[in-house]
């Protein structure tokens, strides 16, 4: 028998994960975790003919009687503001889902739609200023096991900044995280 696979390409900005979400989050409201991608690393590949296949992400919930379940995970495009801090336009994603099914402790995939690569191409080349964003949105109301606490997204271990890793609560700005994010962005190698 033959299996075809598709030769991909990962970008990821940590490496592999450690650790669960951070416990401090606990109980915050409209919480969305956000990692960065260069402009000039993804549109490296869109010029070299990769196409965006999907975004991942490594979940985990402290129960694993239930599935970890997410409001919203999505690919946006957006900027660092000389303060630090990341401005996103969450209401104009490339793409996104809602209602995502996580895993526990595994890459919960989010497949990119065929029309989203020129699109993406189309944004970061027209400004140069633009960064993609891969954006994890936390569900407020969530199921949960005997522990009472909601699923995570899981983070590397030491707590190490590398600069792409930000998070947002109560609608606040999008800050820079201590933590790394565990988050992958794939790609498809075109021949």
């Amino acid at each position: 028998m033959d299996f075809i696979t598709n030769e991909e390409i990962t970008l990821r900005n940590s490496e592999p994960a450690e650790g669960l979400g951070d416990g401090s989050f606990v109980g915050l409201n409209d919480l969305i975790y956000a990692e960065r991608f260069t402009n000039a690393e993804v549109l490296e590949q869109l010029a070299a003919g990769a196409v965006v296949t999907s975004a991942q992400f490594q979940t985990t919930v402290f129960d694993a009687s239930v599935a970890p379940r997410y409001k919203r995970a999505g690919l946006f495009v957006g900027r660092v503001k000389a303060d630090g801090a990341a401005a996103i336009d969450l209401s104009r994603p490339i793409f996104a889902m809602r209602n995502l099914a996580g895993q526990d402790i595994d890459l919960a995939p989010l497949f990119a739609p065929q029309n989203a690569n020129q699109a993406l191409r189309s944004k970061l080349e027209s400004d140069a200023a633009l960064d993609v964003f891969l954006l994890l949105e936390t569900a407020n109301e969530f199921e949960t096991g005997s522990s009472g606490l909601p699923p995570q997204l899981a983070l590397v271990l030491p707590f190490d900044s590398s600069g792409r890793s930000f998070v947002s609560s109560g609608g606040s700005p999008f800050v820079l995280s201590d933590f790394n994010w565990s988050i992958e962005l794939h790609f498809s190698a075109q021949k």
